[in-house]
């Protein structure tokens, strides 16, 4: 068994191994759960050996460890071993709120913080009522002023009070809401030793948020002439400020929309913001541009890699028709199939056959014209010549092999 001490030294691996095991088995033994009688005589041996200090498989009890730990699951192996009491032999004192020091530490700061808040609430009920100046504050407004830095400072000490009166129910609700989620880990063996710093962070939030929720919501404390009015009014501000600290993110949520609607205001006119709008599709669509420009070129790369390995020319026309048709595809010029273009299309062949026209498309051209240029020679100077020539007609009659050019 280890030391009793508040601060157990640090276990090696095989010991840690050991003890998480021992203490998985002991769970699942407790709550009737079947386990393989192997893996209890493996842990047995194992915890034999750690305390006559003999040599121990790392492997094997690796094993037997990660079995066990699939059978508890989803409880934590160093959860089942921080809570199983035959490893934590607790003070008398401290045995009653379990071995986790944590909720110890909760729990005492709840205590606090209700004693804290019951008495000053008292003292704000008391304060509130219709006949009783508790501070002797509140004069008439014919009466001598008589005295007056001693009731400034009780003026300033009941302000004190107040406020302290709001944070001691922020921090109610702050330790509410952790002692409530803490709860519900150690009763599912889920919770993690290294989270105690986040917890604290969590409740010094709450504490915050809370106050922080007073400020942002004006409840009126006043005293008044109904004695039951008045006390009324002043559980009003401490209940403000226990809800905020039960829930602080609710809190952060509404701190947020308030600062996300101020800079709505000062970030300017819907001309700016379609302005911004209009710059961020153009910069969307620029890039969206060039990445399609790469995609093509990539295609071409490897089509003309593909002529220089000595591609069919059927096949190279096919996969260059279906290039052009992805970059242009609502183009009735590229889309149609080889020899069935229309005779009385003015722009359809001028382009391809003339040199002159051939600058009114300068992304095309030199594109293609470095894909057919390792291609057969002899298949473009036809086509050249026939469109010199004249006869359009003739251009459907030739091979397959002038539809690259005739499409540049």
């Amino acid at each position: 068994m280890p030391p009793t001490s508040s601060a157990p030294p640090v276990l090696s691996l095989k010991e840690q191994l050991v003890r998480e095991s021992c203490s998985m088995v002991r769970r699942l033994v407790t709550n009737g759960v079947r386990v393989p009688p192997s893996v209890i005589q493996a842990t047995d041996d194992f915890e034999t050996a750690l305390e006559h200090r003999r040599p121990i498989d790392i492997t094997a009890l690796a094993s037997t460890h990660e079995r066990l730990s699939r059978l508890v699951a989803p409880a934590k192996p160093g959860t089942l071993y921080l809570l199983d009491p035959s490893f934590h032999q607790l003070g008398h004192k401290a045995s009653s709120l379990g071995p986790v020091k944590l909720v110890r530490d909760l729990v005492r700061v709840a205590m606090v913080c209700v004693a804290v808040f019951i008495v000053l609430s008292v003292v704000t009920l008391v304060d509130a009522h219709a006949g009783i100046d508790l501070f002797d504050v509140e004069r008439l407004p014919g009466e001598p002023v008589a005295g007056a830095e001693e009731i400034h400072s009780l003026l300033v000490l009941k302000l004190i009070l107040q406020r302290v009166y709001w944070l001691a129910a922020a921090g109610i609700g702050a330790a509410f809401a952790m002692l409530f989620a803490l709860n519900e880990q150690v009763t599912a063996r889920t919770f993690d030793p290294d989270e105690t710093p986040a917890y604290w962070v969590k409740f010094f939030l709450g504490v915050v948020a809370g106050f922080i929720l007073v400020a942002l919501v004006p409840v009126d404390s006043g005293s008044g002439t109904a004695g039951a009015t008045n006390g009324t009014q002043a559980l009003g501000p401490p209940t403000v400020a226990m809800l905020g600290g039960f829930s602080a993110s609710a809190v952060y949520r509404i701190l947020t929309r308030m600062v996300e609607a101020l800079e709505s205001v000062f970030t300017g006119g819907a001309r700016e913001q379609a302005a911004a709008a209009e710059k961020a599709a153009s910069t969307r669509a620029a890039e969206e541009n060039s990445q399609a420009r790469m995609a093509l070129a990539g295609q071409l790369v490897d089509l003309q890699q593909q002529l220089a390995a000595g591609m069919p020319a059927d096949r190279a026309a096919t996969q260059l028709r279906q290039v052009v048709a992805a970059l242009m595809p609502a183009s009735a010029e590229f889309s149609t199939p080889e020899g069935a273009a229309q005779p009385g299309a003015p722009s359809a062949a001028a382009p391809s056959s003339t040199g002159p026209s051939a600058d009114a498309a300068p992304d095309k051209v030199p594109a293609l014209s470095i894909v057919a240029g390792p291609a057969d020679a002899a298949p473009a100077t036809e086509a050249s010549a026939s469109a010199e020539g004249g006869k359009p007609a003739d251009a459907p009659a030739q091979a397959p092999a002038p539809a690259p050019a005739a499409v540049g």
